[in-house]
């Protein structure tokens, strides 16, 4: 798996970002499928299983700059090939300083 580096998140992301815009903080993320489907693909043989859980996985990278969080899907770390792109306005987030 190769290394994520600050430099690598600029280059992937920063295509996405508007003019005077600044990415402020990444992170990377997995959503595998839910393990109630993949131990039954495994029961029935490991090739199914391991085949339907790369298939079904889903790689995300997040970025947040000073105006926007932008959620894009990728094919894999390796690849970042953009799948689908998501973004949301900062003024749409609510927050309040009261308990939790």
């Amino acid at each position: 798996m190769p290394k994520l580096t600050d430099e690598l998140m600029q280059e992937t992301l920063g295509a996405h970002l508007y003019d005077g815009e600044a990415l402020k903080h990444w992170a990377f993320g997995i959503k595998q499928p839910s393990i109630m489907l993949m131990v039954p693909l495994f029961a029935l043989a490991i090739l199914p299983g391991v085949i339907a859980t790369q298939m079904l996985t889903k790689n995300y990278l997040i970025g947040l700059t000073d105006k926007r969080l932008i959620v894009l899907q990728i094919k894999s770390i390796g690849n970042v090939e953009l799948k689908a792109l998501t973004e949301y306005a900062l003024d749409e987030f609510k927050s309040s300083p009261g308990q939790l």
